[in-house]
């Protein structure tokens, strides 16, 4: 009797089982999809279903039945280029806004139009360009690329030549220039290099671009850094270590006139404005790395809220009170610049606006937030209007955008033509 009553029940349990089993196969495939694209097998999951970043890609819901343009659905926060950067130039010309660039290692130039991120490639396989570690632009055809030949650093000026009637294909032209060329920049107007000799000795020369060097600096310290911020005026500073007091100095491009601009200062890194005699500055005192915005007409110091590095900063070409820098996320403490120049610790930043008048910051962009990205940032540069920011990602030694005015840049398409140039440093 028990036997038979428990047969039943398992019976009867197995039949509920496979009814209620069929019940919801039959509810799930005679059910119509929700408008909103939600729901469905996707909500019967714990999570539902996963959300896009709504930052990385702005798509108007609205646009379900209708054919989305991919090219102009394109991130606020783009990477341009594939392989670490050993030297970039921004053209905007044409309506347009292209990066011309080498990467590191590699025999090419390539041209990437950022309005639909299609990269053009100009020149291949091109012994003169391979091997590259350092390229600095000279306006849109002249490049100096440099070599590492195990302790001797060889620099060669490639000339591009478009293009023409009945010969389709870029040419190059190359001048070998002195070997153990330390540091280099070129002029704001592209036309002229100053560089830096380095044997026992530091010599100065200015390289006109369709002439020959000519001598306007010397010093018995080896190691500076350049920065060709104004035609008229050449910034130089020695080698930052926290260890050792650096000095700063401008140099006049047409006569070697000299002018001290700060000395005795530990782990000195200077960024001036190309539109003011202002800078920003960083120290090492007392174990800490501590930022100051200099005046030179009045030798005033001011001390800032902020830590970073100026090599971090990018200055305004239209407010000459704005700053834009990376700033550390991370605790800023310890034997800097030294460290950070040498690679053994790296830097995760959020972008900032700065304004130096009052001290005031604005937080821009949290790549780790909005992204998922984590980026330590360097070499900084702006298109003519300002509404993209470029840098440098250290860790990795790729060269990524950011707009920084949607509205802006959009309109900014049928501006004049303008150009900035940036290389991969220490």
């Amino acid at each position: 009797m028990k036997n038979n009553i428990m047969k039943k029940i398992i019976i009867g349990t197995i039949i509920i089982l496979i009814l209620g089993i069929g019940l919801m196969m039959y509810l799930f495939l005679a059910a119509d999809p929700p408008e909103d694209g939600e729901g469905g097998w996707r909500n019967i999951l714990p999570f539902g279903r996963p959300v896009s970043d709504p930052d990385m890609v702005d798509v108007d819901e609205e646009t379900e039945d209708e054919e989305v343009d991919v090219e102009r659905v394109l991130p606020r926060l783009r990477q341009v280029t594939d392989l670490p950067l050993a030297g970039a130039f921004l053209s905007e010309r044409d309506g347009g806004t292209y990066i011309r660039y080498i990467e590191k290692g590699e025999g090419f130039v390539k041209e990437i139009n950022l309005e639909n991120m299609e990269v053009n490639t100009l020149i291949e396989n091109n012994s003169a360009i391979e091997g590259a570690y350092r390229a600095f632009w000279a306006g849109e055809n002249n490049v100096m690329v440099q070599h590492l030949d195990i302790d001797t650093i060889e620099t060669v000026h490639i000339k591009l030549i478009p293009p023409k009637e009945g010969d389709p294909e870029w040419r190059t032209e190359a001048v070998l220039l002195p070997s153990n060329i330390s540091a280099l920049d070129t002029s704001p107007l592209g036309n002229e290099v100053f560089y830096l000799v380095s044997q026992g000795s530091a010599s100065g020369y200015i390289y006109p671009l369709n002439g020959s060097s000519k001598k306007i600096f010397s010093s018995p310290i080896r190691e500076w850094i350049i920065d060709w911020d104004k035609s008229d005026r050449i910034s130089i500073t020695t080698k930052a270590s926290f260890s050792s007091s650096g000095l700063s100095r401008f140099i006049n491009p047409q006569t070697g006139r000299e002018e001290e601009v700060l000395r005795n200062i530990y782990g000195l890194t200077v960024n001036f404005s190309p539109i003011s005699d202002r800078a920003i500055i960083s120290e090492y005192e007392r174990g800490n790395t501590r930022n100051y915005i200099y005046n030179h007409q009045t030798e005033n110091k001011n001390l800032m809220t902020i830590r970073t590095l100026p090599e971090k900063c990018v200055w305004s070409n239209i407010d000459s009170e704005i700053l834009y820098c990376g700033i550390p996320n991370t605790p800023f403490s310890g034997e800097y610049p030294d460290t950070w120049y040498q690679g053994l610790f790296f830097f995760t930043d959020g972008l900032y606006k700065i304004n130096t008048s009052n001290n005031s910051r604005e937080l821009i962009l949290d790549p780790e937030e909005n992204f998922n990205e984590f980026f330590d940032m360097k070499n900084m540069f702006l298109n003519s209007d300002e509404s993209i920011i470029f840098f440098t990602d250290k860790r990795r030694g790729y060269l990524w955008v950011y707009i920084l005015n949607e509205e802006k840049w959009s309109e900014s398409e049928d501006e004049e033509e303008s150009s900035t140039e940036v290389s991969e440093g220490e």
